[in-house]
């Protein structure tokens, strides 16, 4: 078995800044101040640029960033009393993903949730 480092440790950061943003953005949805959020929201912009940075970008990777935003966004459009922009916003995220453009709900969700 190989030690886990070097370039292999490097390869885990996008993941693992994927997983710290979920972390975050789930303690400012249960209270956390706004700037726990903001901070969820930059590990969610971080991921990817690491991830194509460091050349670890995989589809695995990318499957969890997007699965992360669409649950998250779930919860915010619950917490907002707007379940029924889900009808809209899953299906759009689903296209964009097809299409290779990473536009995420979360950050739509959130930053409205955060004016509001």
């Amino acid at each position: 078995m190989v030690p886990f480092c070097g370039a292999r440790a490097l390869r885990a950061v996008p993941n693992a800044l994927t997983w710290l943003g979920h972390v975050l953005t789930l303690a400012w949805l249960l209270g956390a101040p706004w700037a726990v959020g903001l901070a969820g929201l930059l590990c969610d912009a971080l991921d990817g640029i690491s991830a194509r940075k460091l050349g670890a970008a995989s589809e695995y990777g990318s499957l969890y960033d997007w699965t992360v935003d669409v649950t998250c966004a779930a919860i915010m459009a619950e917490r907002l009393h707007a379940l029924p922009l889900l009808a809209l916003l899953v299906p759009a995220q689903v296209y964009a993903r097809q299409r290779g453009w990473h536009i995420s709900g979360r950050t739509l969700l959130m930053l409205g949730a955060m004016l509001i």
